[in-house]
């Protein structure tokens, strides 16, 4: 069976530091690396379907941060719940952007939205 549409929803939010079990900063492993993950495993099963759509629950708290903060993805540096979390809502949000550029001319639509 083909799949239809993949809604990339779970997340947690300005939680205490902590790590997921392959060593990310917790925040910006569950909203952003688990959605970059999932989608590039489902994503040839989404081009079977004839019109298959992404869709990113993303925030408007990525206005938090100015960009990703590459050299401490990890936040091992500093931590700011907020900040992380705006920085992994960015991070679906860029994800998403350059994920459509490269769903041009096919049959899947990738897009991400804030739900307030």
């Amino acid at each position: 069976p083909t799949i239809d549409i993949l809604i990339n929803n779970a997340g947690v939010m300005a939680c205490p530091y902590s790590k997921t079990e392959d060593g990310f900063e917790m925040q910006f492993g569950v909203n952003h690396l688990a959605h970059f993950l999932l989608t590039n495993l489902l994503l040839d099963r989404l081009k079977e379907s004839s019109t298959a759509r992404i869709v990113t629950v993303t925030s408007i708290a990525y206005r938090l941060v100015k960009r990703i903060k590459f050299d401490d993805l990890n936040s091992e540096k500093s931590y700011s719940p907020l900040v992380a979390y705006g920085q992994s809502k960015l991070a679906n949000i860029l994800f998403t952007r350059s994920l459509a550029k490269r769903l041009a001319g096919t049959s899947v639509i990738a897009n991400c939205l804030h739900p307030g």
